[in-house]
């Protein structure tokens, strides 16, 4: 994936507000977050990654933060020392935080089986290095997937990166039965949905967005 300015938080952190919606539960709240992606994408952006974090931790009113992949460029080697230094610095902020896989980091690299061990052993269920962090279910099945309630949201993460590694069908069937029992099992306590995943609509992801439309529009409620 192409660096994206847009979808990266420089200093003032860019946070995204879900504003009280009437007539459903926790209507009288909001919720506040953070969502980043593409960063640190390369060597020389990793101290500015860590500042990142630190003023995140001194102004940012958000109650955890999300990135959406890419920790390194496309181009980078892929080492296991990125996916340290990355983890650190995530456990670094004051709030939670969760992470969704990227192409780069997995998809790109030369050898993606050990890019994915890696991954594995730094990002997945990171959120109990947090004190306070919500109650997160993962998906048996799929343990990067992961799903939780707050101030009456439906937060899920789903692995749907840019490329292909293989056994693709088998990634997107699980993503797809992983959010439609989200929001069928959620459905009566919240008010809206947020779905993190790095890659949007595609005729190579139908299989998975094909069941996603209809799973919101029976939600019936907003969906992000």
């Amino acid at each position: 994936m192409a660096g994206n300015p847009h979808l990266r938080i420089f200093a003032g952190v860019v946070c995204i507000l879900l504003g009280a919606l009437s007539g459903s539960p926790a209507s009288s709240q909001s919720i506040t977050f953070s969502a980043m992606g593409d960063m640190p994408y390369s060597e020389d952006e990793i101290p500015e990654f860590q500042d990142q974090m630190d003023q995140h931790n001194l102004y940012s009113p958000s109650e955890f933060l999300v990135h959406v992949g890419d920790i390194k460029s496309g181009s980078e080697t892929c080492a296991e020392a990125r996916y340290v230094t990355v983890a650190n610095m995530l456990k670094s902020l004051a709030v939670p935080a969760f992470i969704v896989p990227g192409d780069n980091e997995w998809t790109d690299c030369s050898d993606p089986d050990s890019a994915w061990a890696w991954w594995e052993g730094n990002f997945v269920d990171m959120e109990q290095f947090f004190c306070g962090a919500p109650a997160v279910e993962r998906q048996s099945v799929r343990r990067e997937n992961f799903a939780f309630v707050q101030s009456g949201v439906l937060f899920v993460g789903i692995n749907i990166p840019n490329g292909d590694v293989g056994n693709e069908d088998q990634r997107l069937d699980d993503n797809a039965e992983w959010v439609e029992m989200q929001l069928v099992d959620k459905g009566p306590q919240i008010r809206a949905a947020v779905v993190f995943g790095q890659a949007g609509p595609s005729s190579s992801r139908d299989r998975f967005f094909d069941r996603f439309r209809v799973a919101a529009a029976g939600f019936a409620k907003p969906v992000l």
